[in-house]
């Protein structure tokens, strides 16, 4: 369950000032300060609560969608638009259950630089942790490719190898971070 704990996490920094700051739509948003303890855990709950509602609608939403008409997602533009429709229902969903809590809250003056946000994850993860994450992209990826060409499933293939190569580079970053700057 750490992993899935975790995933509510993520949306929080700390600052080199020591602010903890919420980022509603990760490191390119604008964040927000938080200002206690308890509205962080009000926060970090809702956040995972909206992680399991995005998984939800792009595990089970694509199995209706499927069991329907499954053609619209064996193409690239199929994907996409189902993608940029989960993607806005997940805004809409974000919108209604966060809006009573950011509205209260004040925006930092500026947001961290990538290599900041980047750095405070160094700082709370494990070598071991990001090379494992390393790992099981790099083993998504294989598995892409696998469907590439094995399956005859381009689109799946694709989206695979593009999503976790990706995610590769966003934990290698944070391991090269820790390893050459000495992190905790």
């Amino acid at each position: 369950m750490r992993f899935f704990g975790d995933v509510g996490e993520q949306a929080f920094r700390t600052a080199p000032d020591g602010r903890r700051l919420y980022y509603s739509f990760g490191p390119w948003s604008w964040p927000y300060i938080v200002p206690d303890g308890e509205t962080e855990h009000r926060l970090k709950r809702k956040q995972r609560w909206l992680v399991w509602a995005l998984i939800g609608l792009v595990v089970v939403g694509q199995q209706i969608v499927r069991s329907f008409n499954p053609a619209p997602l064996d193409t690239i533009a199929g994907v996409v638009g189902y993608l940029a429709i989960v993607w806005i229902g997940t805004l809409a969903i974000q919108r209604v259950v966060f809006y009573a809590d950011l509205r209260r809250l004040d925006r930092a003056e500026s947001r961290l630089s990538l290599h900041d946000y980047y750095l405070d994850i160094a700082s709370r993860r494990t070598v071991a942790f990001m090379l494992t994450q390393f790992g099981l992209c790099l083993g998504f990826i294989a598995l892409g490719m696998w469907t590439l060409v094995s399956l005859d499933k381009p689109v799946l293939g694709w989206m695979a190898i593009v999503l976790f190569s990706t995610m590769s580079v966003a934990w290698i970053y944070p391991l090269a971070l820790k390893l050459t700057h000495r992190v905790r």
